[in-house]
């Protein structure tokens, strides 16, 4: 080899070194990207009287709440534009919302998420829904210490239409999971629960079909 083929390829061998240095240095970087410490505790003074905030993309907004005061049962569902809510994370529930039509046997198996701003309200999302799925997963990974403090919640969109992803943010630090597509959602439901304090709880049977 030349002497110019060597010089040159130790010049590219510290420049990828260089480079892997700048990646990690990123990656560091973007992990520790978390909504400014300012994140109000609640975000809309029309939710003092709302307990249950909806998780769903209607296009629109990527959460929603019941006003009861509106004029008209169209404009009771209100959106909520902001994506941050810094709470603490206090409860997990699941249980089956019936069907609207009583004749049929689609009812759904809901998770409830209880926390707590100005005052406790609950998220109402699918259990097996991404938002849930991945909110359950990162409780677990966040972990007992990391729960028992205030945390910032994030709803954001998913590369697929109508769908809502959960982003949870501790300590400043964007909680980061491992692949957990092949872990069933009631193992993240466990997982969770022991993560906040919670005792074991079995994922409900529907009381109607077990009837």
């Amino acid at each position: 080899m030349s002497t110019n083929s060597t010089h040159l390829a130790e010049v590219l061998t510290q420049q990828a070194a260089v480079n892997a240095r700048l990646v990690e240095a990123l990656e560091h970087l973007a992990h520790r990207l978390a909504p400014h410490a300012d994140v109000p505790l609640d975000f809309l003074p029309e939710l003092s009287e709302s307990r249950t905030l909806y998780v769903k993309d209607n296009g629109t907004h990527l959460w929603h709440f019941f006003n009861a005061s509106a004029p008209t049962e169209e404009q009771a569902v209100e959106g909520i534009p902001e994506r941050f809510l810094r709470c603490q994370i206090t409860g997990l529930r699941v249980y089956w919302k019936a069907s609207s039509n009583p004749q049929k046997y689609d009812d759904s198996l809901k998770l409830r998420i209880e926390v707590r701003s100005d005052r406790v309200r609950d998220l109402e999302s699918a259990l097996d829904s991404a938002f849930s799925r991945g909110l359950l997963a990162q409780i677990a990974t966040a972990g007992p210490e990391a729960m028992r403090e205030p945390v910032v919640l994030e709803v954001r969109s998913g590369t697929e239409a109508h769908v809502v992803l959960a982003q949870l943010y501790t300590g400043g630090d964007r909680v980061i999971t491992r692949p957990y597509r092949d872990v069933s959602t009631e193992r993240l439901y466990a997982g969770a629960r022991k993560a906040l304090g919670l005792p074991s709880e079995a994922v409900p049977v529907n009381p109607r079909q077990a009837a």
